[in-house]
């Protein structure tokens, strides 16, 4: 009678899992997507950064580098670990997988939290203390890399204190039935050390978060007065252009009716032309040359620099993935009570954050000329090399 109890209980758990599984499939797809498109995406600016010409040693491209290696990192291991977890989300019974899930996890938003902090700090130096000492891109990769290593040492209780959670949940006959979810190991799950920890990770996350915020206000109120100093000065300057162009035009005539009376025959004809001709040239010239100047310099007011642009719209969209992460993390047995279709929602946006790992390329292309340069010369030089391997040699 128990065998058959069992049995019973058995099947029930299976359908209720393939039932939710069923229904996390669309979900599954996307961040299948996601994973392609930021593995492609990721190699691609990866390549273009170590290896293009149009950067050299910069801070910029450090940055790049070291975040396009963590959101690499994540689009192969934990996009495909979250999608397999959709399959067994209420039948998650290997603890080791669950436990290397949790630490890429903190991982991975640990090192790209810190990496943002670090660029808004270099941001910061670079445009409100330009004469203060910088960062010099030697330091940034030294600092980068114990980021990293610190990122490592702050997923580890992670690893250790997650683990399969046994919790009870209702299926379609209404009965209780117990499922197995990848969450907080037993022997941790009412630990004062597991909530000292998650308290850290959160206050972590917020004290960057608020820094790098306040630091970025500082840098765009500067380069935005810088702007306003430099247009005023600017049409000081376009007010004088026309007063020294009529200078310099009658300074051209003056030299050119006193090489008219040059009473020197045929010779003298021949080189009050040249002379004429080189003095009138050099007007136009310098008349281009000064017009040139001030269109140029009104484009670059009214221009905002393309990396602080790049880096703020990325810290931007990390601290809003991570907040509504942090916010639907708040309660996390919240799960076991909702349908298939709602918990597909709330999965969505719970892990909304795994865009920080696929966006940074687009953005790249978007708003930097050199790096869709670099990707036209890199596929142009690739078709090149084929052409090349497969034209006819001559013996």
């Amino acid at each position: 009678m128990s065998d058959v109890n069992n049995s019973s209980l058995h099947e029930a758990f299976d359908n209720l899992n393939a039932r939710y599984a069923s229904a996390l499939l669309p979900l599954s797809i996307i961040f299948g997507f996601l994973a392609f498109a930021g593995l492609v995406g990721n190699t691609i600016a990866l390549i273009v950064f170590s290896l293009s010409p149009e950067y050299n040693r910069s801070n910029f491209k450090v940055f790049a580098v070291f975040l396009g290696g963590i959101d690499l990192v994540t689009c192969i291991t934990i996009i495909p670990a979250e999608i397999a977890k959709h399959r067994h989300y209420f039948a998650f019974e290997d603890g080791a997988v669950c436990k290397v899930k949790c630490f890429l996890n903190v991982f991975g938003s640990g090192a790209s939290a810190l990496t943002l902090l670090l660029i808004s700090v270099e941001r910061f130096r670079r445009v409100c203390k330009p004469f203060s000492v910088q960062l010099r891109t030697r330091l940034v990769i030294r600092i980068c890399f114990v980021l990293i290593v610190f990122a490592l040492l702050l997923a580890c209780p992670a690893a250790v204190m997650c683990g399969i959670e046994e919790a009870p949940m209702t299926n379609l006959q209404g009965e209780s039935t117990k499922v197995y979810v990848c969450s907080a190991d037993e022997k941790y799950k009412f630990s004062v050390w597991r909530s000292i920890y998650k308290v850290t990770i959160v206050l972590l996350l917020g004290a960057v978060s608020v820094t790098c915020i306040v630091m970025y206000m500082f840098v765009g109120r500067t380069i935005f007065r810088s702007r306003d100093r430099l247009m005023s000065s600017n049409s000081f300057r376009m007010r004088g252009t026309t007063a020294e162009e009529n200078a310099d035009l009658k300074k051209g005539k003056k030299a050119e009716n006193q090489n008219d009376i040059e009473p020197n025959g045929l010779d003298a004809v021949k080189g009050t032309n040249t002379r004429r001709s080189s003095i009138v040239g050099w007007i136009i010239n310098e008349t281009r040359r000064k017009l040139s100047s001030q269109s140029t310099g009104s484009e670059r007011i009214g221009r905002f620099p393309y990396k602080t642009i790049i880096w703020f719209i990325l810290t931007i969209i990390f601290i809003v993935t991570y907040v509504l992460y942090a916010a639907l993390a708040f309660n996390p047995y919240v799960i076991i009570n909702l349908s298939p279709r709602l918990l597909t929602l709330y999965l969505f946006f719970f892990r909304l954050y795994i865009i920080n790992s696929v966006i940074n390329p687009l953005i790249y292309a978007l708003l930097d000329s050199r790096f869709r340069r670099s990707c036209k010369r890199l596929l142009h030089d690739r078709f090149f090399l084929d052409r090349y391997y497969d034209s006819p040699r001559s013996p």
